[in-house]
């Protein structure tokens, strides 16, 4: 969540037609400085993780896999993905109707970019991109990405309460499940309170006009009401019931490929290990890492393990194999989406400095509205 925040306002900005004031070198000292951050963090949690380990075990494992359950897995992991593309189709409902091989594209194009690019891009990526495909506000589909992944944080916690009734969750997973449970009730309390009283919010920052210089608080009551315009299911009994249960579904089966990914390493753990690995796997995406998760991944799969295998070079080889079966699959269908789209990747790439969307007034309806323009570059219609 707090890195999906840090990279949503400057993509934000953009959309409404704002220009960084920030020197340039500024901007790459920054950027720089986030991707060393992450880079040294896999490279501590990657060196956690090789300790104390038998090579030869850790191969034997890999080598003795059984791939049928591996394949399991792996269809589990993409019916998975097929679910959340439904439910983003839901969440963006309010606005326009998608069709869910395109809520899917984008959301692949995004695990592709978290993939191959560093600081975790992809999020902003798939929002601005379909933003231009549909000439939706970015904004607006930001609201959507950020209830998405508030809803993510809540339901893996919801399982591992279910989890805690069959297990001793250890001390320290415990804090950290805690410390993200009161965040995500924080994230929700505030997304819920914009979509619901955001005339009230608009009606605080139009008092900035005495405040804040030039068009600043008209262009900031603009981003606000687009944002707010995402969250539109959190005005909608039905839609929200219909989120929640896709939510469930989509984490249920993620567990389920979890389990099948163990019983093909041939670890002897019990089922419900598997949705242990997932919350702590999951959960831990928000410490800082390389492109890919390599690093923090591996050392959390062990450690999540070792409850159950205390062989670390075994837990060693699942982590190394799910790391890479998911890599690949990311890597594969991300690809194959985006020449679907026919976006160029290294426009994504771009985007890691700053996301080329040009603003233009039109009228509609009588009313003034604002539509991002695709960049003649990168391929979007």
């Amino acid at each position: 969540m707090i890195k999906l925040i840090s990279n949503v306002f400057p993509a934000i900005k953009q959309s409404i037609g704002l220009r960084y004031t920030l020197n340039l070198k500024m901007k790459h000292w920054w950027t720089g400085r986030k991707f060393c951050v992450g880079v040294l963090s896999s490279a501590v949690f990657l060196t956690l993780a090789l300790q104390q380990v038998d090579w030869a075990r850790t191969a034997a494992t890999l080598r003795d896999a059984n791939w049928v359950l591996a394949s399991l897995g792996i269809g589990a992991a993409v019916a998975t993905l097929v679910t959340f593309a439904f439910r983003w189709r839901v969440l963006l409902s309010s606005t326009a109707e998608l069709p869910v091989k395109d809520t899917f594209s984008y959301i692949m194009i995004g695990h592709l970019a978290n993939t191959v690019f560093p600081l975790r891009m992809g999020e902003v990526a798939r929002a601005v991109l379909l933003g231009k495909r549909y000439r939706i506000s970015a904004s607006l589909v930001f609201g959507s990405v950020v209830l998405e992944r508030t809803l993510d944080v809540l339901t893996i916690l919801m399982l591992a309460l279910g989890v805690s009734l069959i297990m001793d969750i250890p001390p320290a997973v415990r804090a950290g499940m805690m410390t993200l449970a009161g965040a995500g009730l924080v994230a929700l309390g505030a997304l819920l309170f914009l979509a619901r009283s955001g005339n009230r919010v608009l009606g605080w920052v139009g008092r900035l006009s005495g405040f804040a210089p030039g068009s600043l608080p008209e262009r900031l009551a603009m981003l606000v009401e687009r944002f707010a315009g995402g969250l539109g299911t959190l005005r909608d009994g039905r839609q929200l019931g219909l989120v929640l249960c896709l939510s469930m579904l989509a984490w249920a089966i993620a567990g389920t490929a979890t389990i099948s990914y163990i019983a093909a390493f041939q670890l002897h753990a019990p089922w419900y290990a598997g949705f242990f690995v997932l919350t702590v796997t999951n959960l831990g995406s928000a410490i800082p890492s390389s492109p890919g998760f390599i690093g923090v991944y591996h050392y959390l799969a062990v450690l999540a393990l070792s409850v159950w295998v205390p062989d670390k070079s075994e837990a060693l080889g699942y982590a190394i194999g799910t790391h890479g079966i998911t890599m690949l699959t990311n890597i594969l269908i991300g690809c194959t989406c985006l020449a679907r789209e026919g976006i160029a990747l290294q426009s994504i790439g771009a985007m890691g400095h700053v996301v080329q969307e040009t603003i233009v007034s039109q009228k509609e309806d009588g009313k003034s509205v604002f539509l991002p323009q695709p960049s003649p570059s990168d391929g979007s219609p």
